[in-house]
């Protein structure tokens, strides 16, 4: 488990399918999903076995973002391997509730979870893969130091955007 000063980042395992199943199915927080929403809670759990999976192999991954103060779920947030056009990275991924949006937490958790990552890898490149319409997404991509590559556009999705930071473990 991490923490920072308003979150604990756990670990994601089953005991967690009904708030992420509320995440993964709500329509402002889905938005810019490209696979769209999760039909039921079969496919929750599927992703979450899928994250476990990768914890298990490489002792880290997404994580479940809890307030300290409530000890509501918000989100989720991490990095996993992905490879894409026969090159991996590290793969960011967060997702917040809509209501706790704007107020800096999915900055703080991946900040937090980028030094932690230094532990298990500081060689492969980081990467935010967002819809181009997704401000939000690329104005924290470009907050946490990732620059965009226009030649990675449409890489998997039409409209696909790449910010890449092959320095963001020596930054964080």
């Amino acid at each position: 488990m991490l923490e920072t000063h308003r979150l604990k980042l756990v670990k994601p395992n089953l005991s967690y399918t009904d708030e992420l199943y509320q995440l993964h199915t709500n329509k402002v927080a889905t938005k810019y999903t490209p696979k769209g929403i999760h039909q039921n809670k079969v496919a929750t759990q599927d992703f979450i076995k899928g994250w476990m999976r990768h914890w298990d192999e490489y002792q880290f991954g997404y994580f479940i973002l809890i307030m300290r103060d409530n000890h509501e779920v918000v989100g989720i947030a991490g990095f996993e391997y992905r490879t894409i056009h026969q090159q991996q990275f590290l793969n960011a991924y967060y997702r917040i509730f809509p209501s706790y949006t704007g107020v800096g937490l999915a900055f703080e958790s991946m900040e937090e979870i980028a030094r932690h990552l230094k532990k298990h890898d500081t060689i492969t490149p980081k990467l935010i893969r967002t819809n181009q319409y997704n401000t939000n997404s690329i104005k924290l991509a470009q907050k946490l130091g990732y620059n965009y590559d226009a030649n990675w556009d449409d890489v998997i999705n039409k409209g696909d955007r790449c910010f890449f930071n092959l320095q963001a473990l020596d930054n964080n």
